[in-house]
């Protein structure tokens, strides 16, 4: 997911589907070492996320046992999803 956005900020969730945080920023989700050498992984589970102008983050959407179709995501700036009609 990209923040296309200079100056805004969304939260965004899948509802009912488990998100994984597994990279940010065009980086894996590793933390690093005093060396700079990548150590443990810090990869985790959200339920939203918030992204600042220009960020992105890699997320792995949980769709075991939901049946196939569309899945939404969401976000609670709802004033975006009009075209002000």
């Amino acid at each position: 997911m990209s923040n296309t956005s200079v100056t805004e900020y969304f939260t965004v969730t899948v509802l009912g589907l488990p998100m994984r945080l597994v990279g940010q920023g065009a980086a894996i989700a590793r933390a690093r070492d005093d060396a700079g050498v990548a150590g443990k992984e810090w990869a985790h589970n959200v339920g939203s996320l918030t992204l600042g102008g220009g960020e992105s983050v890699d997320v792995v959407i949980d769709t075991t046992g939901v049946q196939p179709g569309t899945y939404f995501l969401y976000t609670t700036n709802l004033n975006y999803l009009s075209n002000g009609i």
